[in-house]
C-alpha cells in the first residue's frame, strides 16, 4: 500500500531508469541474451516462448535486461498512434561485452550496432524469427537436436551462383538448417516468402536450386545435395488463389519438385513444425508431416 496521497509511478517502456533495481545475472539471462544476437531482433513474445514459463516472468526479467544496458528496445511504427507496437529487442552494449568474455564471439558475429533497426527489413527478419523459434521449440518437443542453423547474413559471406536460362543466379536461401536425428542429419533450406517478389523471380530461384543440385556444387558446400527447400509463405490469398498455392503450381511444374515443400507461418509458428501435417510437397494432395517417411526427397 503506498501512503495517502501517494501514487506508485509506472515504469516507462521506453524510457531507461537512471538507477536500475538490483539486478544478478543468471545462466538463462546469458542465454537470452545470445540468443537475442543470434536471432539478430526478437518480440518479446517469441523470447517469452524460448525462455519462460509465463508472460509475467517474461516481462520483468527482460525489462532488468533492458534497464540494465544488456538488451535495447526497438519498437514498430504504428498507424496513427493508437495502437501499442509489441516490444522488440536488440543487443545493447552490455551484451556485447558479455558475448565476448563468456561465449568468446568475436567482433565480426557480433550485431551490435548505435543505430536503430532499419524497419524495411524487420518484418521479414521477425518472420524467419518466428520460424527458427517454431523449429528450436519442436525439435525439444520431439527430442531432436538442431545442430546449425546458418541465416542468411552468414550465408552470403560466401555462396555459389548457377546459370539458368541465360542468367546468373545466386543460390542464397534464407536460412539452412540441420537437424540430427537417431537415423542420421537432415538438411533444409528455407526461402521465407513476404509476398513482394514477382513469380517470374521464385520461378527462377527455385529453377536455380535445381540447377545447384545436378551441378555438384552443392554436394562441395554442403557435404549433401539432398536437400529439402521449406517455402513459407506470410501472404494468405491473391485475387483467385492463395500464394502457396500459386507458387506450388511453379514448383510442379518444374521437372524435379520433390525438393519443395510449403506452409504457411501461421501454422509454423502454432503447430508442431517437424511433426504435424502441415506441410505440403508440390505434387501432394493432401498435408504431410515433415519428418514423415524416408529422410532426403520422396
Amino acid at each position: 500500500m503506498t501512503n495517502s496521497g501517494q501514487v506508485r509511478k509506472r515504469s516507462s517502456r521506453y524510457v531507461r531508469p537512471t538507477e536500475p533495481p538490483r539486478f544478478r545475472l543468471t545462466e538463462r539471462d546469458a542465454r537470452i541474451v545470445k540468443a537475442v544476437n543470434d536471432f539478430r531482433v526478437l518480440r518479446q513474445d517469441q523470447l517469452q516462448r524460448l525462455f519462460f514459463p509465463s508472460r509475467n516472468t517474461a516481462q520483468v526479467r527482460l525489462q532488468l535486461l533492458w534497464q540494465h544496458g544488456f538488451l535495447r528496445r526497438e519498437f514498430l511504427p504504428v498507424m496513427g498512434g493508437i495502437q501499442t507496437s509489441p516490444i522488440l529487442y536488440v543487443l545493447d552494449r552490455r551484451g556485447f561485452d558479455l558475448l565476448q568474455s563468456k561465449y568468446e564471439y568475436d567482433a565480426g558475429s557480433i550485431r551490435w550496432s548505435r543505430k536503430h533497426l532499419d524497419f524495411q527489413f524487420v518484418e521479414h527478419t521477425l518472420g524467419l524469427a518466428e520460424i527458427r523459434v517454431a523449429v528450436e521449440l519442436s525439435c525439444r518437443k520431439n527430442a531432436f537436436q538442431l545442430r546449425k542453423w546458418v541465416d542468411e547474413r552468414n550465408l552470403k559471406r560466401d555462396y555459389d551462383r548457377v546459370r539458368v536460362g541465360n542468367s546468373w543466379v545466386s543460390v542464397i536461401p534464407d536460412a539452412y538448417l540441420v537437424i540430427g536425428l537417431p537415423t542420421g542429419d537432415v538438411h533444409f533450406f528455407v526461402e521465407f516468402d513476404r509476398g513482394p517478389e514477382s513469380l517470374a523471380l521464385i520461378k527462377r530461384k527455385l529453377s536455380a536450386y535445381g540447377v545447384y543440385y545436378h551441378s555438384g556444387k552443392c554436394k562441395a558446400r554442403y557435404g549433401t545435395d539432398r536437400i529439402r527447400v521449406l517455402i513459407i509463405t506470410q501472404s494468405e490469398v491473391t485475387e483467385k488463389r492463395s500464394r502457396l498455392d500459386n507458387i506450388r503450381q511453379l514448383a510442379a511444374g518444374l521437372g524435379e519438385s520433390q525438393w519443395f515443400w510449403f506452409s504457411r507461418l501461421n501454422q509454423v509458428a502454432t503447430i508442431d513444425f517437424l511433426a504435424s501435417p502441415i506441410w505440403w510437397p508440390s505434387k501432394a494432395t493432401s498435408p504431410v508431416a515433415l519428418m514423415r517417411g524416408p529422410v532426403g526427397h520422396e
